[in-house]
């Protein structure tokens, strides 16, 4: 059994500059931990994404946005993804991925639609994500909603 506490901090700003979007995280912030009589550190983690929309504006027939992030990690090598996601007629969307420098994931896609329902928006979504070995690929689903 092990406990502790740990803390993520993270900002999200918006540039002014078109719906340019920029934040930033850090994860895992926190003393070293120890297990049984063995201490050891917890891999602390910064993202830094940036999103924009490069056709079209939210809420428009059709937008088209993309994204960029990096995670730099203190146990592991530096990642990057890269992502895409279609909006049409502000009701479906269609989304796909792609993780640089993992063992064992590469590509994702999916595919959302969105409802109004007495005037407040659901939203449907699925997602795969490829796995490369070991795991049999995920298959994921959400239903959101506001109020």
């Amino acid at each position: 059994k092990a406990t502790g506490l740990m803390l993520d901090l993270s900002t999200f700003y918006r540039t002014g500059f078109k719906d340019l979007v920029l934040a930033m995280a850090m994860k895992n912030f926190g003393p070293d931990r120890k297990f049984i009589n063995e201490k050891f550190k917890m891999p602390l983690l910064f993202n830094i994404n940036t999103a924009m929309s490069i056709i079209g504006k939210r809420g428009e027939q059709f937008v088209l946005t993309v994204s960029t992030e990096s995670c730099f990690a203190t146990d592991y090598k530096d990642r990057y993804h890269i992502g895409a996601e279609v909006w049409l007629l502000d009701k479906l969307a269609l989304r796909g991925g792609y993780k640089f420098y993992y063992d064992l994931e590469d590509y994702s896609f999916g595919a959302g639609f969105k409802i109004n329902v007495a005037g407040k928006p659901i939203s449907i979504d699925v997602a795969y994500s490829n796995v490369l070995s070991y795991f049999e690929a995920p298959l994921r689903f959400s239903i959101g909603g506001e109020f």
